[in-house]
């Protein structure tokens, strides 16, 4: 399985984002949710752009 660039700037955008928001406090629920709003749309567009080659 290739790499897709978009989805490990994603995938770095979202623990970059976890260490920040632990860091201050954020209740864990909400840091989910933003790892998740981070990689889901990624995940999506990579997806996608593979089932239509």
């Amino acid at each position: 399985m290739r790499r897709s660039p978009l989805l490990m700037l994603a995938l770095l955008m979202a623990v970059a984002g976890i260490v920040l928001l632990h860091a201050v406090g954020a209740p864990p629920l909400f840091v989910l949710g933003f790892a998740a709003v981070v990689v889901v749309p990624a995940l999506v567009v990579t997806v996608r752009r593979r089932r239509a080659r």
